[in-house]
């Protein structure tokens, strides 16, 4: 499937708050039969959230939200809710960690 579509991998990055974060998804409020992309700098970030203004709608819950790179795009958090500013469940070292076994592991 990656070869087709293409890949992105994860991460963390202690710095996260001022870089810009992106999300790919299909809004409801658009239809949701297409892709739409936002991106807007990270607010703020705790262990287990970061925070940002990135145009969201329901449906786009579960998207990643991406750091861009080149053509190296890095999966940060998760987005999960919308609102007055929307949010996302950070990947912190430990997640990163975790991830990373399973991946080794074939899990």
């Amino acid at each position: 499937m990656g070869t087709t579509t293409g890949w992105m991998g994860y991460g963390y990055d202690s710095t996260i708050v001022g870089t810009t974060g992106n999300i790919a998804g299909y809004p409801g409020d658009k239809g949701g039969s297409t892709m739409w992309y936002d991106n807007d700098p990270v607010i703020s970030a705790t262990t287990y959230r970061v925070t940002y203004n990135i145009d969201t709608y329901g449906g786009q819950s579960g998207s990643g939200v991406y750091q861009s790179s080149g053509s190296t795009l890095t999966v940060f958090a998760t987005h999960t809710n919308g609102g007055s500013s929307n949010s996302g469940t950070r990947i912190d070292s430990s997640k990163n960690s975790t991830l990373g076994s399973w991946i080794s592991s074939g899990y």
